[in-house]
């Protein structure tokens, strides 16, 4: 694996593992108030979901 390649799968590794801390973090944090964050629910969900999209492609590379 190139060294290009690998500093951006490790961008992904630590955006995502960012994603699946705010995700829990906020939904614990606000439960018990009105107001329920969802805006960064939102961000640490698509921080998540760029990862897998991001392992699905290169999966499928590898793949074919």
């Amino acid at each position: 694996m190139e060294k290009e390649n690998k500093g951006i799968l490790y961008l992904h590794v630590i955006l995502a593992t960012i994603g699946a801390i705010i995700i829990p973090l906020t939904a614990i944090l606000n439960a018990n108030s009105n107001y329920f964050e969802t805006t960064h629910i939102l961000f640490g969900a698509s921080l998540l979901l760029s990862y897998i999209g991001f392992f699905e492609k290169k999966l499928e590379s590898i793949i074919n």
